[in-house]
């Protein structure tokens, strides 16, 4: 998948089966398919935090100077929340399992209420007398979604109550009269219910982080901000729940807690993401200095000058370019020159990053052009995740005879429609709108119904789409399909649709 401004498009897909998919086969990949692109035009390789696919994209670094490879952020605040959630007993990290156990807990006894509710017809029955709401499921493999799951509990709350207070529920005989009283008990349990809301707020800033970031949308230059911010709401829930004063107390399990994020974060922070802070313009407001605690202006960081002397490096090798660029952030740092005016400068915490360097980077043209290019990054590889998810819907364990060329054409044009559709009225209007509603499977979004558990991040707030006539649903895919073989020919699959 290729991210611009314009937003996604589906480059192609590629049959892998047969080989061996080691650093040498991956950074082949790479490489071949930006040089397709055109190596001036990619900015970043963004991949999940597989040591394969880091090892790999360092092979492209060393090959192209000016890209580099970013950590798929959704992937690393995910491993973050496993490590809180899902910690496991080792003898380096005792500690930390001892002040985490208690969140782990409550997630398999969170998932053994819903399985229970959920694998039993009559307690099913009894819940769907009470309950507006269907309980969700959760995804070995999704995002957060132990925690959603955990969420849609609490929502239910009254209805669960209810659930095990009706005469029915009496009506259990053999081995289930032990497990409905273990979770009759469980639901009965104030103090149950209060530690899962605790869960909840305390893991609230990092899936609000997740679900920003796990989108299509530019923000790679919001990024270490957001850590940052997302690290002191996580102490600010701690140091509330158990009372202790944010200037003098402290907290062994926040110290736990903040050395998993920090560890975490450095492992996905790179020279890129530094400098897309460096040229925001927001974060050199005395608003935004003003808005937390111990914020200070990016060329003040240490770290992120760092960041941004080593991008400097890297990207311009000969000394005059290297001079000029450094010049004109001195001046776009230091509010001088064509950065001076009153208006640019009240604009900075108010106009969007791309917006504002368009409106006043003219004075330094290097600067301007290499910020353009930053404001419009995104920083996850959701795009093409959520292709896996198509195509597992396209060839499966009942449709298993589709050669590999004809299922890699299908995504392809499944893929590429879905990305026009939503560029286009019909997508919100209409008998067709929505009509991509249960495509892609990851989600943190906590949706009204069970038939839209599986949301991407990247849609709106959805209700039902209404049914409508099959043939204008038809008509209208046919409609989006012709409009898209305009830009690509692919008669093949035209030829197989209809």
């Amino acid at each position: 998948m290729g991210v611009s401004s314009s937003g996604p498009v589906f480059l192609k897909a590629v049959d892998t089966s047969g080989n061996y998919k080691d650093v040498a086969y991956l950074a082949s990949f790479f490489k071949n398919t930006i040089e397709e692109v055109g190596v001036k035009n990619v900015v970043q390789l963004i991949t999940d935090n597989a040591p394969v696919c880091k090892a790999a994209a360092m092979q492209v670094e060393n090959t192209f100077k000016h890209i580099f490879w970013t950590p798929c952020v959704a992937h690393t605040l995910n491993l973050a929340l496993k490590d809180l959630c899902e910690c496991k007993p080792t003898t380096k990290h005792q500690g930390r399992f001892e002040e985490f156990q208690w969140m782990q807990d409550l997630v398999t006894e969170g998932r053994a209420v819903k399985i229970f509710v959920a694998n039993h017809s009559k307690a099913l029955k009894i819940y769907k007398k009470y309950a507006t709401l269907k309980l969700l499921s959760y995804g070995e493999t999704r995002f957060a979604t132990n925690l959603i799951m955990l969420l849609r509990l609490v929502e239910v709350k009254s209805a669960l109550s209810a659930m095990v207070m009706d005469k029915d529920w009496k009506d259990y005989k053999g081995e289930d009269v032990a497990k409905a009283l273990l979770i009759k008990n469980r639901i009965c349990d104030d103090d149950w219910w209060e530690k899962v809301c605790y869960l909840i707020n305390l893991t609230a800033p990092i899936v609000d982080f997740l679900r920003f970031t796990d989108t299509d949308k530019p923000s790679l230059h919001k990024v270490y901000d957001m850590w940052d911010t997302m690290i002191e709401r996580v102490r600010l829930v701690i140091y509330e729940h158990e009372d202790k004063n944010l200037e003098t107390g402290s907290s062994s399990f926040y110290d736990q807690a903040h050395d998993v994020l920090v560890r975490r974060w450095n492992k996905s922070n790179n020279p890129l993401i530094c400098l897309a802070h460096c040229l925001n313009p927001k974060f050199y407001s005395d608003e935004w200095i003003e808005g937390g605690l111990n914020r200070v202006h990016p060329h003040r960081d240490e770290e992120l000058s760092n960041g941004r002397i080593t991008f400097f490096e890297r990207l311009f090798t000969i000394s005059e370019d290297r001079k000029a660029i450094t010049d004109q952030y001195g001046a776009f740092s230091g509010c001088s020159l064509g950065f001076s005016s009153w208006i640019s400068q009240r604009d900075r915490n108010t106009e969007d990053a791309a917006s504002w360097w368009n409106n006043y980077g003219s004075s330094a043209p290097l600067l301007a052009k290499l910020a353009d290019s930053l404001m419009n990054q995104p920083c996850t590889a959701s795009s093409a995740e959520r292709n896996w998810s198509t195509y597992s819907q396209i060839q499966n364990a009942k449709r298993n005879k589709l050669d590999p060329q004809r299922a890699e054409d299908l995504v392809y044009v499944h893929s590429s429609l879905r990305l026009l559709s939503r560029k286009e009225d019909r997508y919100t209007k209409g008998p067709t709108q929505y009509w991509d509603v249960q495509n892609d499977e990851s989600s943190l979004r906590a949706p009204t119904e069970q038939e839209l558990a599986n949301l991407g991040l990247d849609k709106p707030s959805y209700t039902l789409p209404p049914s409508g006539d099959s043939e204008d649903i038809l008509a209208t895919g046919l409609k989006l399909y012709l409009h898209f073989s305009e830009t690509k020919k692919i008669s093949g699959q035209l030829k197989f649709m209809q």
